[in-house]
């Protein structure tokens, strides 16, 4: 079991790393959308968009999103978004299929889209600087030994070259 919930915590870390940049993907596909036709977005934007990320998706994430486009295309959108949400199981997941079933509706959802993901970057900082905080320690403690050993062979080299160099004199 621990090994089980191990795992799982690993691939939550590893989609909660990933996640601000399938956001900001939706967000960017979304702005060439609006830019390119002045019309709502419907359900096969949603497919589309999915369907381009998949081509980046990280190995973590593949599945769920090949999952998420073979259900939004056999089922209903919005219901293929809440068996996402179910699967990852995560409340930032489920911010985020809260905003795109509002965007298949019809509702301007690209601000609450651009929270989420400044919000997802700065979970992702702050992770980032925990796990550079507990580098250090390890690194200097690894490099006493390995600066020792160095400045000893450094003076062994020295010394012996002085010693030859100076064989004549003694």
């Amino acid at each position: 079991m621990t090994d089980l919930k191990d795992k799982m915590k690993e691939k939550k870390n590893r989609i909660e790393i990933e996640l601000p940049g399938f956001i900001r993907s939706i967000l960017y596909k979304l702005d060439d959308i609006k830019d390119d036709s002045k019309r709502a977005v419907v359900q096969v934007d949603l497919i589309q968009i999915f369907e381009d990320y998949l081509k980046v998706a990280s190995d973590v994430f593949h599945y769920d999103i090949s999952v998420l486009v073979m259900e939004m295309k056999a089922k209903d959108i919005e219901t293929a978004l809440r068996n996402f949400n179910e699967r990852i199981g995560m409340t930032e997941v489920s911010f985020l299929v809260n905003a795109l079933i509002g965007l298949y509706r019809g509702e301007h959802q690209e601000e609450a889209l651009a929270y989420l993901a400044r919000d997802m970057d700065i979970k992702a900082r702050e992770a980032l600087r925990k796990k550079l905080n507990k580098l250090p320690r390890r690194v200097k403690i690894a490099s006493i030994p390995l600066v020792a050993v160095t400045l000893a062979c450094l003076l062994y080299v020295i010394g012996s070259h002085m010693i030859r160099s100076m064989g004549g004199l003694f």
